[in-house]
């Protein structure tokens, strides 16, 4: 189970035992090409191994055009106009739109000679960024997640980069799509019909996003996050990333 942005500096062993592994040690977390980390990109590198220079799924300042016709309209960007202009209307797309930065196709890698974690066995790979099984199969942490309105936008001005109108609803929305993802996780598990079920969630990243002014908030998040998975088989694996 992958939760997005998992702090270690916030996980308590004691007050959070499920989300700590028995075994654990420090990592360098990878630094993307916008000079900080990134979900669309570091999500990648965890299924198969590689940096991003080499997976080649690299993301322009956290924004993706997002549609064919956008991604020219990117191409043409590109050509004329300056890149935080550029990351503006990224940004404005994103937040305005059904656009989704992370939604390449798992084909990608079979197409470009690239191995992942999901080859040669029978595997469910539940929403992982930039994996993409089916492309029509749209859960509800997506459909949560494409409908915040303003209750998530982009605001470069703020400490987390995005800014949200109602902090209370904005978290059980979140928590709500952590809950029906770590549910499908449990489910496809105990089915017994796959070597490898992989799941994640952003849950805990978005509050984080929003929570730099009410701490109390992530604190709440992560102690409910830790109840959510208490009751996952001893089996069950958790992945973490610390991406912003």
């Amino acid at each position: 189970m992958g939760f997005d942005a998992l702090d270690p500096d916030l996980v308590n062993p004691d007050t959070h035992p499920h989300l700590t592994l028995n075994q654990h040690r420090s990592i360098d977390t990878i630094v993307s090409s916008t000079g900080k980390q990134s979900t669309h990109e570091l999500w990648p590198t965890i299924i198969t191994g590689l940096p991003p220079d080499e997976h080649g799924l690299t993301l322009e300042d956290g924004v993706t055009w997002g549609s064919p016709i956008l991604d020219f309209g990117g191409r043409v960007a590109d050509m004329f106009l300056p890149d935080a202009i550029r990351s503006q209307i990224g940004a404005w797309l994103l937040t305005n739109t059904s656009a989704d930065a992370f939604r390449a196709p798992a084909t990608y890698y079979r197409d470009n000679g690239i191995s992942t974690v999901f080859d040669g066995q029978e595997t469910s790979a539940i929403g992982i960024p930039n994996y993409v099984v089916d492309p029509d199969d749209e859960d509800h942490e997506h459909r949560l997640r494409r409908s915040m309105g303003d209750l998530f936008e982009r605001d470069s001005d703020t400490v987390g980069g995005h800014r949200t109108s109602d902090p209370v609803a904005f978290y059980e929305q979140c928590m709500e799509m952590a809950v029906v993802r770590i549910a499908r996780v449990r489910r496809r598990r105990r089915s017994r019909n796959y070597e490898l079920v992989f799941g994640y969630t952003s849950a805990l990243d978005l509050i984080g996003h929003v929570a730099h002014s009410i701490p109390s908030l992530q604190r709440q998040a992560y102690e409910e996050t830790d109840k959510s998975w208490a009751n996952s088989e001893p089996t069950s694996r958790r992945v973490t990333n610390s991406c912003s």
